[in-house]
């Protein structure tokens, strides 16, 4: 599994790309060199939530569709299987391999954006990272419109 060797800490900063055709730097757990997305896909799940674990296993076609386009998925596992309760490094590690996700996913320790957020579990963010603004903010399960809309983000 993903042992604390490959925990990086990650910041939604490192995701802003104002030109729209810049690069991660050196250090980067994203790949020194490797194109930044134009589109970004906040996703907050819930241990607790059975819809998160419904998208989280329908996750992956679209996620390799949008990787295609240069599109990127950060998947944030918000709250543990108790409800209000931040999700702890324990979880995120059966989370993993429990739906197969190939995109990068983190937890938040001090959890400000999941109490920015809310509480409403799957919710997805739309985020267009030359200007780091949402787009689009959808709780519960997606649409395959969702998907289209953050693919001709990413090739804006």
């Amino acid at each position: 599994g993903m042992g604390a060797d490959f925990r990086r800490s990650i910041a939604l900063a490192q995701f802003y790309n104002p030109t729209g055709s810049g690069s991660y730097p050196a250090g980067s757990p994203f790949g020194a060199g490797e194109p930044q997305p134009v589109a970004l896909v906040l996703r907050l799940d819930a241990v607790w939530a059975g819809p998160s674990k419904a998208e989280a296993a329908n996750i992956f076609v679209p996620y390799e569709s949008l990787r295609e386009v240069g599109g990127e998925v950060l998947g944030l596992l918000a709250e543990s299987d108790t409800p209000g309760d931040l999700a702890q490094f324990s979880e995120l590690d059966n989370w993993i391999p429990a739906f197969g996700s190939t995109h990068p996913s983190v937890i938040e320790p001090a959890g400000e954006l999941v109490a920015a957020i809310g509480s409403d579990y799957p919710t997805t963010l739309l985020i267009d990272t030359r200007t780091m603004t949402i787009q689009r903010v959808v709780g519960g399960l997606l649409s395959d419109g969702f998907w289209q809309e953050a693919e001709a983000l990413a090739v804006e």
